[in-house]
């Protein structure tokens, strides 16, 4: 299966320098709101984030992602920070949304076509996990707030409570997630942020579970 390229399909060096000069307008941004909201102190400045969040996080996802921060299993699908013990999913942001789903109808078309990209990233990761040392003494993890129970248990993921780090971080990504969120919904639809939940599995147990992920992306 296709991982997407690190480059977005752009010679590096030029990819680089667009990546380079949007970061730049990130920060640019960022210096302003602290700049405006100087006056209302902390509280101002951490609002004043909120409100910019989708907008830093669309100048700031291509730097990462040449920087070889975010490391891609599918178009949607990706891994921060992976290491030999710990792989952390997370979905795509809106600048992935936008170049992997124009012209795709919200609602229902939307919908299986973000699961058909996060089924693929998962044997994507499975593949990797099959060829490590000790698929045993890998974890695979990642938090969210809109899955069901049921159907990533089926997966071979196990759930529990999101804790409090996780609720701060979708705070401050409350504009992207109501966003993508009414989306994929083909309506208006508030996320319910302080409902995060953890879903974990070994890659033992991936690889177990292989066979069932691979028919329901099929």
């Amino acid at each position: 299966m296709r991982i997407p390229d690190r480059y977005y399909g752009l010679h590096p060096a030029f990819a680089w320098l667009i990546s380079l000069v949007m970061a730049g307008f990130g920060l640019m941004v960022t210096f302003a709101v602290f700049e405006v909201d100087d006056s209302l102190g902390f509280f101002g400045d951490m609002l004043g984030l909120v409100l910019i969040a989708p907008l830093l996080m669309f100048l700031w996802t291509p730097f990462i992602r040449v920087a070889g921060w975010y490391k891609y299993y599918s178009p949607l699908f990706l891994v921060f920070g992976e290491s030999k013990t710990r792989i952390e999913i997370h979905s795509g942001p809106s600048v992935d949304y936008l170049l992997h789903l124009r012209g795709i109808p919200p609602g229902k078309e939307l919908q299986r076509t973000v699961l058909a990209f996060y089924l693929q990233g998962l044997l994507n990761i499975a593949d990797k996990v099959a060829s490590s040392e000790d698929p045993a003494t890998v974890e695979i993890v990642g938090t969210s707030y809109f899955f069901s129970d049921r159907s990533v248990e089926r997966m071979g993921f196990q759930v529990s409570p999101g804790g409090w780090l996780h609720r701060i971080n979708l705070v401050f990504s409350f504009l992207e997630l109501f966003r993508l969120n009414s989306l994929s919904a083909g309506k208006v639809k508030v996320p319910n942020i302080f409902k995060v939940k953890k879903a974990s599995m070994s890659g033992e147990r991936l690889l177990e579970h292989r066979e069932y992920i691979q028919r329901l992306y099929d």
